[in-house]
């Protein structure tokens, strides 16, 4: 039975296709199915099988010149017209004055934000976080769960006071044509400034390169090539990177297919406790979010304990939280949160993650030095969804 991949096919067209002994396709079309699985939502978005066997044809061109290039996949992002709208109807009624070295800006009681044109800034004043406070409905303008709203905000206060009409941007028939090209991820911004048609959003949630891609298969043959008479293709991939790969999309179909993601919630949030207790007691530098968890549970200060009384007591703070969590936002409701969050962290950080691995050449250190660095910066980026756990799941709110 033989199955064919090509471009605009259904989703059970595709999964028709991979089910067979064999499936015929170009690279391009393979490796955007594998990033296609490993950013699904659900698991019925699932097409690709097992990576087994496969017999490359005519792939010299990329073998020689593109096999380090990167596929990428992009999603579009929610709706976010009326976060747009909203923000540029705000900021309109926001008073700015021009930045003063002289002046204790930030205290200005006359005025809502600050503009400084050297550094092509705007900043909010105290009075004018507060009025966005009052708009918005929300008690601290700073919190880190609120950074969609500062988002929104600092983008038109930037449209507003930087950007002008046909000479950054033109519109024609509607529709907006940047022509200052430092202002390109400005688009919906300008838009909205413009009364225009917001236009939808385009985010890139996974990459992988050719040579990384072809390095998951377990065998790979050649069928008739120009310069080369091996049969075998061996792809000089870094085996050290292609592991972390294996490690985060396997953790994230264990995610997906998960009937239980409290456990691996539980599991976050407690080693994020193991750490914080390490550290403490070993004088480390403490982040700004265990920092924040300490004060929350008023024990930051406590030296009274031993490593493991105040290890199991934060262990017990942290899961009491939880339970309260859970009450106030549901058991259900929580379950389907923790797992749309928990896919979200993984894709959003694992790109930033491989574009600081991939930035390390490899070539000025020995391998273990490498490794080191590496593993330095997973471990970093398995910290950093620890603590948004913690900021975001322990203590949230309706």
């Amino acid at each position: 039975m033989f199955g064919l991949i090509y471009k605009d096919m259904n989703l059970s067209e595709r999964k028709k296709a991979y089910n067979s002994n064999i499936t015929y396709g170009a690279i391009n079309e393979f490796v955007l199915d594998y990033l296609r699985d490993n950013t699904a939502d659900n698991k019925k978005q699932l097409v690709q099988n097992e990576l087994k066997n496969a017999i490359a044809y005519k792939i010299d061109d990329i073998l020689e010149n593109n096999i380090d290039s990167p596929i990428t996949i992009s999603k579009p992002t929610l709706n976010n017209e009326y976060s747009y709208l909203k923000a540029n109807a705000f900021v309109r009624r926001l008073k700015g004055t021009q930045f003063v070295k002289t002046q204790i800006q930030e205290n200005n009681e006359n005025y809502d934000y600050i503009i400084d044109t050297n550094k092509k800034s705007v900043k909010l004043t105290k009075k004018g976080i507060l009025k966005v406070e009052e708009e918005y409905e929300i008690h601290n303008y700073n919190n880190r769960l609120n950074k969609d709203i500062d988002f929104y905000i600092n983008n038109a206060l930037f449209v507003h006071n930087f950007t002008k009409k046909d000479i950054d941007y033109k519109v024609e028939n509607g529709k907006i044509n940047i022509l200052n090209k430092n202002y390109m991820n400005l688009q919906q911004a300008i838009e909205a400034k413009e009364h225009l048609l917001i236009t939808p959003e385009n985010k890139i949630v996974a990459k992988i390169s050719y040579r990384n891609y072809l390095a998951m298969y377990k065998k790979i043959d050649r069928l008739k090539s120009r310069k080369y008479n091996k049969k075998e293709i061996f792809i000089n991939y870094n085996k050290i990177l292609k592991d972390k790969i294996d490690i985060v999309y396997k953790k994230r179909k264990e995610i997906l297919f998960s009937d239980n993601i409290k456990k691996d919630i539980l599991k976050l949030i407690n080693s994020l406790c193991t750490t914080t207790a390490n550290n403490y007691f070993k004088n480390i530098n403490l982040s700004k979010t265990k920092i924040e968890l300490l004060q929350r549970f008023k024990i930051l200060n406590n030296k009274n304990l031993n490593l493991l009384e105040f290890e199991k007591k934060l262990y017990n703070l942290t899961n009491a939280q939880y339970k309260k969590t859970e009450e106030i936002i549901g058991k259900y409701k929580l379950r389907n949160l923790e797992k749309e969050w928990f896919l979200k962290q993984i894709d959003e950080k694992w790109l930033k993650y491989q574009e600081k691995a991939e930035k390390i050449n490899k070539e000025d250190y020995k391998e273990t030095e490498y490794k080191l660095k590496v593993d330095k910066i997973f471990s970093d980026y398995i910290e950093e969804i620890r603590e948004s756990a913690v900021k975001d799941l322990l203590f949230a709110k309706k």
